[in-house]
C-alpha cells in the first residue's frame, strides 16, 4: 500500500471522509478509549501540593497543585518517552531531549511573557485589565497540554498520519491546526478528559478555566475578544517557538544566541490590523527588533542544519517505510493488549519511541525485523540523488516552473510514493520497495515576520505611532528565497548498494514526469557514478 492511498479492511476498500473507519466521529471514539486508559479514574485524585521543577535550560519552575494533577497523569508522563526532535539523535547524538522537557519549558516561557506584559512599571497607564493573571494561568495549562497529541518520534510520525481523512475533516473548521494539535484538541475535548479536568480544577480551587478555550488555543483558533492571549502560545513569537529554538539548538550542539531578556523587556500589547480586524496583539518595541531577528534567523539555521539534514530525512523515510510495510502486509504491533495497524491516527498515541524500535526484536516477520533493525542499528538509507537549485537546470524557459511542480509534491504523500514506486520499478526492483523514497521537505516559511508588529514608541504614547511589520524592517522573507536557492535539498534515498541504478532511474522518471534536467552534481555530490 502506498502511504495516503485507500486501504482494505475486512475485504472492503476504505477511503475518504465519511467512510466510518477513518471519519472524525470514529477517531473521537478511538481517542476516548485511549484517554480513558491514560487517566486515573474520576474520584481517585488525591490531595496534591505544589511542585518545584528545575529545568536545565531555564531554571526553576513552580507548578500549582492543579497543574501537578495534570502533569502526573500517564497521559502527560508519556511525553518523557517521545523525543522532541524525532530521529535526529541518530545524527546528533545529544538530541535525546523529550517532549516532556519541552512542555515544562513552554510553561515557563508563557510565565515569562505573561510577567513581562503584566509588569506595571513598564506601562504605568495599563490599568484596563486587558491581560490578567487568569489569562496567564489558563495559557500555562494550554502549554502543559499542547503536545499531548504527539506520537512516536514526534513530527516524524505526524508526517505519516497527517493526511488522514479524519484530520482533513477537522481542518475544515480549524484551518490552522497541525495534525498533532488536532490530536491534542480531540484528547482535551474527550469526555474522559473533561471529567478528570473538572475534578483536578475543583480540588486545586481553580474553577475559572475553560477546557474548550484551551483546546482551541492549541489549534490556533483565536479568541476574538482577546487574541493576544492565544498569541502567548500560538503566535508569531510564542512561548512554544522560544523554547524549542533554544532547546533544540542547545542539545544539537549548535548554540544560538537570542537576547530573550531584551525581548521580554520590549514586548507589549498594541493595536494592529490582522485579517481585516484591528485588535490588541503582542507587539515589540523598536529595541527588541534585534532579538526578534535572532529568533527567526535561529529557526532558519535549525531547519537547514538539523530538521532537514539529509540523514535525519533518511531516518524519517525509513520510519514511513516501516508503517507502509505493516499496512500493506496486514502486520500489527502488539502493545498494551492493542493490535496497532497504524491505519488510524489514534494508533500512534499508544506507542512510544523505544517501544516502536524494540518491536524489531519481537516480530517474527523477517522483513519487518530488518526494516526496524536498520533504524535501531543505524543502517541508514543513502542519497542517490540531490534535488535542488544548484543540481537542476532552472535557467531554460519554463524550467523553474517545472522544478516548482516537483517541489510542490511535498503536499501530496500519495504522489511522492507513487513516484518512488516508479523509480524502484525502473531501477529493477532493488531491495524492498519500502526502501526507495522520493523525499521533498516543506519549504521554510517566514510568514510570522509579516504578522509581527514593531512600535517605535510605547503603543499608548500617541495616535501617530503607527506599527510596522518586522518584514518591513529587515526583509525576513528574502531569507526564505535565499534558503530555497542555496540550502534547500530534496533527495531520492535507497539502500547504499543500489545508489547508482536508483540514481539513473530517478533521473529518467523525474525528467519524464516533470520535464526537468539534472546537472551531474545531482549524483556526483552523493558520490555516485551512474552506470553506463
Amino acid at each position: 500500500m502506498i502511504l495516503g492511498e485507500p486501504f482494505i479492511v475486512n475485504g472492503n476498500t476504505i477511503s475518504g471522509e465519511g467512510s466510518g473507519y477513518d471519519s472524525l466521529s470514529q477517531l473521537r471514539i478511538e481517542i476516548d478509549q485511549f484517554v480513558a486508559q491514560f487517566l486515573p479514574e474520576t474520584g481517585s485524585t488525591q490531595k496534591i501540593g505544589p511542585k518545584v521543577v528545575h529545568d536545565g535550560l531555564w531554571g526553576t519552575l513552580r507548578l500549582e497543585p492543579y497543574e501537578v494533577a495534570l502533569l502526573d497523569t500517564p497521559l502527560v508522563q508519556r511525553l518523557r518517552h517521545l523525543r522532541q526532535t524525532g530521529l535526529s539523535f541518530l545524527t546528533y547524538p545529544s538530541t535525546t531531549h523529550s517532549r516532556f522537557e519541552h512542555t515544562l519549558g513552554v510553561v515557563l516561557q508563557v510565565m515569562k511573557l505573561g510577567d513581562a506584559l503584566l509588569r506595571p512599571a513598564l506601562e504605568p497607564k495599563k490599568d484596563d485589565g486587558r491581560l490578567t493573571q487568569d489569562h496567564v494561568r489558563q495559557m500555562r495549562l494550554a502549554a502543559l497540554l499542547h503536545d499531548i497529541g504527539h506520537g512516536p518520534f514526534s513530527h516524524t510520525s505526524e508526517m505519516v498520519y497527517g493526511d488522514a481523512p479524519s484530520l482533513k475533516e477537522f481542518k475544515k473548521k480549524h484551518p490552522k491546526a497541525n495534525p498533532h494539535e488536532t490530536m491534542a484538541n480531540l484528547i482535551l475535548t474527550s469526555e474522559p478528559f473533561r471529567k478528570y479536568f473538572r475534578e483536578a480544577m475543583q480540588k486545586g480551587k481553580e474553577q475559572n478555566h475553560n477546557i474548550e478555550e484551551i483546546a482551541n488555543t492549541i489549534v490556533g483558533d483565536v479568541n476574538n475578544e482577546n487574541p493576544y492571549v492565544t498569541e502567548l502560545l500560538n503566535g508569531p513569537f510564542d512561548a512554544d517557538k522560544l523554547d524549542y529554538i533554544f532547546r533544540d539548538s542547545h542539545f544539537s550542539g549548535l548554540p544560538l544566541d537570542v537576547d530573550l531578556d531584551r525581548l521580554w523587556y520590549t514586548v507589549r500589547l498594541g493595536k494592529t490590523k490582522k485579517e481585516g480586524d484591528v485588535d490588541d496583539h503582542l507587539v515589540v518595541l523598536q529595541g527588541g527588533v534585534t532579538a526578534l531577528e535572532q529568533v527567526f534567523f535561529s529557526k532558519m539555521v535549525l531547519t537547514a542544519t538539523v530538521y532537514q539534514h539529509h540523514k535525519v530525512r533518511a531516518c524519517d523515510c525509513m520510519f514511513a517505510g516501516i508503517i507502509e510495510y505493516m499496512r500493506e502486509h496486514g502486520k500489527t504491533m502488539e502493545i498494551r493488549d492493542k493490535h496497532l495497524a497504524f491505519h488510524s491516527p489514534a494508533d500512534f498515541l499508544w506507542i512510544t519511541d523505544d517501544e516502536f524500535l524494540s518491536y524489531g526484536f519481537r516480530t517474527d516477520d523477517d522483513q519487518l525485523h530488518e526494516l526496524i533493525h536498520n533504524l535501531y542499528f543505524r543502517r541508514l538509507l543513502k542519497r542517490a540523488l540531490i534535488i535542488s537549485c544548484p543540481t537542476v537546470n532552472v535557467e531554460e524557459e519554463g524550467a523553474l516552473d517545472n522544478f516548482n511542480r516537483l517541489l510542490n509534491t511535498h503536499e501530496d504523500a500519495h504522489l511522492r510514493r507513487e513516484i518512488s514506486r516508479e523509480i524502484w520499478e525502473k531501477a529493477g526492483r532493488p531491495g524492498m520497495k519500502e526502501q526507495v523514497f522520493l523525499d521533498m521537505p516543506k519549504r521554510p516559511k517566514f510568514v510570522a515576520a509579516d504578522e509581527t508588529y514593531i512600535y517605535h514608541a510605547e503603543p499608548s504614547d500617541t495616535a501617530t505611532n503607527k506599527p510596522i511589520t518586522l518584514n518591513d524592517l529587515i526583509k525576513v522573507d528574502s531569507w526564505a528565497k535565499q534558503y530555497m536557492e542555496h540550502r534547500y535539498r530534496g533527495h531520492v534515498f535507497c539502500p547504499p548498494e543500489h545508489r547508482a541504478t536508483v540514481a539513473k532511474a530517478a533521473i529518467e522518471v523525474l525528467q519524464e514526469r516533470f520535464d526537468i534536467k539534472f546537472k551531474p552534481e545531482a549524483y556526483q555530490w552523493c558520490k555516485v557514478a551512474l552506470p553506463s
